[in-house]
């Protein structure tokens, strides 16, 4: 998150730079974090609760 608000700070001065850090911070945010918060959120769950069945 920290990189995200300074490429934001420093978009204002430096354009390309900035959006490559926040660039980087939302990949890092989809493709590390996110699955991380799904395997802790769903990991002890009966998923086949969440199915539909005919």
């Amino acid at each position: 998150m920290a990189i995200l608000f300074y490429g934001l700070y420093i978009k204002s001065s430096d354009i390309i730079f900035g959006e490559k850090l926040i660039g980087i911070s939302v990949l890092v945010f989809c493709f590390l974090f996110m699955p991380l918060f799904l395997y802790y959120r769903y990991r002890n769950k009966k998923l086949d609760d969440y199915l539909y069945k005919d």
